[in-house]
């Protein structure tokens, strides 16, 4: 769909081939046989082996989930109703609340407003600059950059391929376990720019210069 759309606003007529490519292969893809109508939820996925649905559901607004079902519902391809069992389940930092998110990840929250709108001081609007808030409260503590996310990182499998996993806060999020290891996603200040632009410059110049510090091999 953003393909298309930006295509469109170059008015190329060399474009024209790749946006009518991108909107067939928008018009083909459906996520109704992921949908749970009894939990009015989408599965997480369909397992291939079994032949079967996964017993898991994204069920929290504060995910990157939420972008299917915004496009579903508009799409007719779900009943409207599904939009509000997205839980909006709150959690406080300082007297500052917002929505709880899976894994307490910039990616969850911040994500899904490059394509979807999103409205000052609406409840997702002060949800994503909670997670923001967090987020550096946590690296404040640390003495370190902010910006924890999904990301590969310096460890590797028997095949010496980078592992990834879906780094977080834990004040943010559900899972157990996290805050167990720290790795600082540079993505995840890009993301933060249109909330908080200055903040998210200043991370980045301070992620550029202990880069070529070389005090993280990641960067």
């Amino acid at each position: 769909m953003a393909l298309r759309a930006g295509l469109d606003e170059l008015k190329c007529p060399e474009s024209e081939p790749l946006a009518a490519r991108a909107h067939a292969l928008c018009e083909a893809m459906r996520f109704d046989p992921l949908y749970d109508p009894k939990r009015r939820l989408f599965h997480i996925g369909y397992d291939l082996d079994s032949g079967s649905l996964t017993e898991g559901w994204y069920d929290l607004m504060a995910s990157e989930a939420r972008q299917t079902s915004y496009i579903a519902v508009a799409r007719g391809e779900v009943e409207r109703r599904h939009w509000s069992r997205l839980s909006r389940a709150m959690v406080l930092c300082d007297s500052y609340s917002g929505m709880v998110s899976w894994t307490g990840t910039m990616f969850e929250y911040l994500m899904p407003a490059l394509l979807m709108p999103s409205y000052k001081n609406s409840f997702l609007s002060e949800s994503m600059l909670f997670c923001i808030y967090c987020q550096k409260k946590h690296a404040f503590s640390r003495h370190q950059p902010w910006g924890i996310s999904e990301s590969a990182f310096y460890s590797f499998d028997p095949a010496l391929n980078y592992q990834y996993a879906a780094h977080g806060v834990a004040r943010l999020g559900l899972k157990r376990g996290l805050n167990r290891e720290s790795v600082i996603s540079p993505y995840s200040s890009f993301l933060a720019l249109p909330l908080a632009p200055a903040s998210a410059v200043k991370n980045l110049r301070r992620l550029r210069d202990m880069g070529m510090e070389g005090r993280y091999g990641f960067f």
